[in-house]
């Protein structure tokens, strides 16, 4: 079982090696190696610039992918479960037919992102605009989660169920923020 682990651990590091060397390398090596499953779970690859990058069906859970530039990127049917891209440039990327069960978009740019057949169940818009994304649809948002702050395209209605107050403004009455309890007042 070890062996299979480690094999694991080589494969990813490759992989992430190919990813680091650019787009135009990693783009040729994704088209030549169409039956090569790349799995980059839980990879930290914050803050990192991978414009017009290939990372369809790419194994993407629980990564880090904050801050980066994903512009004219492809993540079409990856499996990005969990994954975290608050802060993100995703401009004309296309997430068409992605898992992105429980990601984290939170003020990320979206503009022209592609969200058709995406799956966005408990998936995190807090304070981002989607009035300009591609793809998106009613049914979709209401699996979603946002705020106040996120802007929705024209024809969509923001659900009951999204926070709309900003929970960061005031502790409810008698929540002692340095003590992390409820005080109960004398009566």
């Amino acid at each position: 079982m070890e062996y299979c682990g480690n094999a694991l651990r080589k494969a990813k590091l490759e992989h992430l090696d190919r990813l680091y060397r650019g787009a135009d390398e990693w783009n040729r090596w994704k088209a030549y190696s169409r039956n090569v499953h790349v799995d980059l779970n839980g990879v930290t690859l914050s803050q990192e610039k991978f414009v017009g990058v290939d990372l369809s069906e790419v194994f993407l859970l629980g990564a880090d992918l904050s801050g980066t530039d994903f512009s004219r990127a492809s993540l079409h049917r990856s499996l990005v479960r969990s994954a975290v891209f608050s802060h993100a440039i995703l401009v004309e990327t296309d997430l068409s037919g992605a898992d992105l069960f429980g990601a984290d978009f939170s003020c990320a740019v979206l503009r022209l992102a592609d969200f058709t057949d995406a799956f966005l169940k408990n998936t995190k818009f807090l304070g981002t605009n989607l009035s300009e994304v591609r793809g998106l649809t009613q049914a979709q948002i209401n699996l979603s989660e946002g705020d106040g702050k996120t802007e929705l395209p024209a024809g969509l209605r923001r659900p009951d169920a999204w926070i709309i107050n900003d929970s960061r403004k005031e502790p409810m009455p008698g929540f002692n923020e340095s003590e992390r309890q409820i005080r109960i007042p004398n009566p």
